[in-house]
């Protein structure tokens, strides 16, 4: 995932696969309340390498979708 050095991203490179994700399919897809800043969070996570947090947030926002959009068939419900 991300580097520790992200020199990269301070000079406006955002052409990491993760962050493209973020910006080109996540930021257009989600509508539920509250997913700017779990869009927010999740871009922390992966520039801030922590890796485990990252794949934790991309479940979360990706099942609060599917449930904002009335999809009920995670186990858990």
């Amino acid at each position: 995932m991300a580097q520790t050095n992200n020199g990269w991203i301070q000079s406006g490179d955002r052409s990491d696969p993760y962050l493209k994700l973020i910006d080109d399919e996540l930021r257009y897809e989600l509508t539920y309340e509250g997913h700017d800043e779990d869009l927010e969070r999740l871009e922390d996570a992966y520039l801030n390498g922590r890796n485990y947090e990252f794949d934790d947030l991309l479940f979360y926002v990706r099942e609060s979708q599917r449930i904002h959009e009335g999809d009920r068939s995670h186990p858990r419900l």
